[in-house]
């Protein structure tokens, strides 16, 4: 299984391309995968738009930090919940 972690801080503008750019390439390489988001405190929409981009893309995986912790924090956590 390939896993995708994507730290992301106030991202609430990209987190859509999560479903329109990075998933037809890994349903394209016909390979299980998971995309792990960890949200790192954002105070933007960030999280309501992965919540609404789950409801398509089942393989989306959310994981929130309550505060910004920093990037490297965000990537280990994303790390640990991968399967």
């Amino acid at each position: 299984m390939l896993s995708v972690i994507i730290p992301a801080f106030n991202e609430e503008q990209n987190i859509p391309r999560i479903k329109t750019e990075l998933v037809p390439v890994l349903k394209r390489m016909n390979i299980d995968y998971e995309i792990v988001v960890v949200d790192d405190g954002s105070s933007d929409q960030t999280v309501e738009k992965v919540i609404e981009a789950k409801k398509t893309a089942r393989e989306i995986k959310l994981f929130k930090h309550g505060r910004n912790k920093g990037l490297g924090h965000a990537v280990r956590t994303g790390i640990e919940k991968a399967s």
